[in-house]
């Protein structure tokens, strides 16, 4: 009987002990995680600005252009700082930075007066 009673409490032990060592292994990736989101959501925010700027920048554009290209780079950005919070791992978040970055740097809007201007030119050929 002192056999058994000693493995149950050995077995019990062990489930009480196991996760909180698998916490203490867990803590320095967290802390790193910590560390590095706040880093990654500046690099978005700078491409963001970056884009905004270039936008600012565009002759051919209305400012109706103008607004609806930096909202969607805006709306891209807010994406990938939502997709940076939930990123669970290093390797997650230097991919939501990557995939961020290349969607806000990919708005490239088009002039539709410019477009159109081209069209009616063509048309009068």
């Amino acid at each position: 009987m002192k056999l058994r009673r000693t493995s149950t409490l050995r077995r019990q032990t062990q489930k009480l002990i196991k996760p909180r060592l698998m916490e203490q292994r867990a803590l320095p990736q967290l802390a790193q995680l910590r560390k590095s989101k706040p880093a990654t959501k500046q690099s978005i925010d700078d491409a963001l600005k970056a884009k905004e700027a270039s936008i600012d920048s565009r002759t051919d554009l209305t400012d109706e252009e103008k607004a609806a290209a930096k909202a969607d780079a805006k709306a891209k950005a807010d994406e990938a700082k939502k997709n940076i919070d939930n990123a669970t791992s290093d390797e997650a978040v230097s991919q939501a930075k990557t995939a961020g970055t290349t969607e806000v740097n990919g708005v490239n809007p088009t002039a539709q007066k410019q477009a159109s201007d081209q069209s009616k030119r063509l048309m009068m050929r």
